[in-house]
């Protein structure tokens, strides 16, 4: 999502994340594992890692861990 210049909808994003790790796959940062796209998705939520706009949503890249 880092490397979209647009913004995207939770749907597009789901659908983004689905092409490119796959249907069955489990994600994790790096203070919790074993999400899945819907925990993702909450979990950088309620840490504001997303700014959210009437366009949808993209990375606040002043927010993001770099450990």
């Amino acid at each position: 999502m880092q490397a979209q210049e647009q913004p995207l909808t939770e749907a597009a994003l789901k659908q983004l994340m689905q092409e490119f790790f796959g249907k069955d796959v489990s994600y994790h940062t790096c203070s919790k594992e074993g999400m899945s796209a819907d925990e993702l998705i909450a979990f950088l939520r309620s840490k504001k890692k997303f700014i959210e706009s009437d366009a949808g949503w993209q990375v606040d890249s002043r927010r993001i861990c770099n450990h």
